[in-house]
């Protein structure tokens, strides 16, 4: 319990605790966006080792953030390279956060 406790007040970047990289697969878009950033993810794994019981739980949920980060870059190409004389940047930005790469046809 005790690491639980520190897992939850351990704050690694700006206001984000280990226990946000814990937290559901909702939150996945959001920790995908931090992912961009190569100082939290420097920071992340800086004390990582700290919470032996959590670590591969919080490494698996950073990866699966990872995919969906990927997943995300891969629906925006394809949005821009489709729509980017009609539509904004920012636009296709929100549009790839409800898409997924299958919904988009390749070319």
């Amino acid at each position: 319990m005790i690491e639980f406790s520190r897992i939850k007040n351990t704050k690694f970047y700006a206001s984000c605790a280990y226990y946000f990289v814990l937290e559901n697969k909702l939150k996945n878009v959001k920790k995908a966006r931090l992912l961009k950033n190569q100082d939290f993810v420097s920071k992340f794994e800086e004390n990582l080792s700290e919470f032996v019981y959590y670590v591969d739980d919080l490494k698996n949920n950073l990866n699966e953030a990872s995919k969906v980060k990927d997943a995300l870059e891969v629906v925006f190409f394809q949005l821009n390279k489709i729509f980017k004389d009609h539509l904004p940047s920012l636009t296709l930005t929100k549009l790839s956060k409800n898409l997924i790469p299958e919904d988009l046809p390749l070319q």
